[in-house]
């Protein structure tokens, strides 16, 4: 039998001191990137009380109870706690603010690659900014924060969650067939995809096969021409508008080369509600 005295945690591991070194060199590489482009790092507690997060995360949350009977969670985001520190300790002063941080996250995971219960993250808030030029600025952030950790070979795919949304429209969906569209997405579920579109009410046949197709919807400028021409919905379109300008800025920065189009990206995480992105590595699994 094994003495769990002398192990660490389901999810979780230890550095040891070669690993620990190499970290700390790419985690400063990083933070160096986010400080030269006008981001101040800032730090927030490991648990905050369970209401910060709202529903979000909550099935996957660690919480616990202090000695006041008060519900913790362990953060398993950091938006919600840069929300809540601006919130109540940065009004006033600059509109738009520029917040970086780098932190432990706790999620209860399926241990496979890439994902631990424990884990580091790097990442920036841009407060008070929004349209194409502040995700342009996030996207060519991210870029020159890989490169920076030493990754030179990645690629980043663009979505947008209102197209998603628009489209759902544009084929009649309900609450309920909106949130089975997003699960689908999410999982990617091809044969729910299908199934979806099947399902489908009277809708133009251009509609169903986007639907259908929603999981392969990649590629570049053309991608977004092509759809331009079958959608209608002003969400669709408003959301194709957002990533042709981003791509346009991020082109302008001299980083276009990383990026592609992903129509069915989606996330998890339900506050999003704008251009979402991912980045890929050849040699990474995930």
């Amino acid at each position: 039998m094994i003495n769990k005295v002398y192990q660490v945690p389901y999810g979780t591991k230890d550095i040891l001191p070669g690993e620990m070194k190499a970290r700390r060199r790419i985690e400063d590489a990083i933070i160096r990137v986010f400080d030269n482009w006008g981001y101040d790092e800032v730090k927030t507690p490991d648990f905050e009380y369970a209401d910060t997060f709202g529903k979000v995360g909550t099935k996957g949350d660690f919480r616990f109870f202090d000695r006041d009977n008060n519900l913790l969670a362990l953060r398993s985001d950091m938006t919600a706690p840069i929300a809540r520190l601006t919130a109540t300790r940065l009004q006033g002063g600059e509109p738009i603010k520029r917040l970086c941080y780098l932190a432990n996250l706790y999620r209860y995971e399926e241990i496979q690659a890439g994902r631990q219960c424990e884990f580091e993250q790097a990442g920036v808030e841009l407060l008070g900014a929004s349209g194409p030029a502040a995700d342009a600025e996030v996207i060519v952030l991210a870029a020159e924060a890989l490169q920076a950790a030493g990754v030179q070979q990645f690629a980043i795919s663009l979505g947008h969650v209102n197209f998603i949304n628009g489209l759902a429209q544009e084929a009649g969906f309900d609450a309920e067939q909106i949130s089975r569209l997003k699960s689908c997405l999410r999982r990617h579920d091809a044969v729910g995809m299908q199934h979806m579109a099947d399902a489908a009410g009277n809708i133009r046949p251009e509609i169903k096969r986007l639907l259908a197709d929603l999981l392969f919807l990649q590629g570049g400028a053309e991608l977004l021409e092509r759809v331009r021409g079958i959608v209608t919905d002003p969400l669709c379109l408003s959301a194709l508008q957002d990533l042709q300008r981003i791509y346009e800025l991020v082109e302008a920065y001299g980083a276009a080369r990383y990026l592609s189009f992903d129509l069915g990206l989606y996330r998890s995480l339900d506050y999003y509600t704008g251009m979402l992105f991912e980045a890929y590595l050849p040699e990474m699994g995930y």
